[in-house]
């Protein structure tokens, strides 16, 4: 767990990203679910990204697109 206390490229708190992603998807807020996503992703390191993305569709999504988990 030592990745969610270093910092993003442009210096977010990479665990208050985690949690600003998912606000962003709970909310149906497009753009600040892929502002945070970016930042995963230019910071270098996109693989907790895909975790967080899997988890969210099995968490949030569930039922409610059974597939979602599978497709991510």
């Amino acid at each position: 767990m030592a990745f969610l206390r270093t910092h993003s490229k442009h210096l977010y708190v990479m665990d208050e990203l985690y949690s600003c992603l998912q606000k962003g998807i709970r909310q149906s807020n497009l753009t600040l679910a892929l502002f945070c996503a970016g930042e995963f992703v230019n910071s270098g390191n996109p693989n907790p990204l895909w975790k967080r993305l899997f988890l969210i569709a099995v968490e949030d999504i569930g039922i409610g697109q059974p597939n979602a988990s599978i497709t991510i």
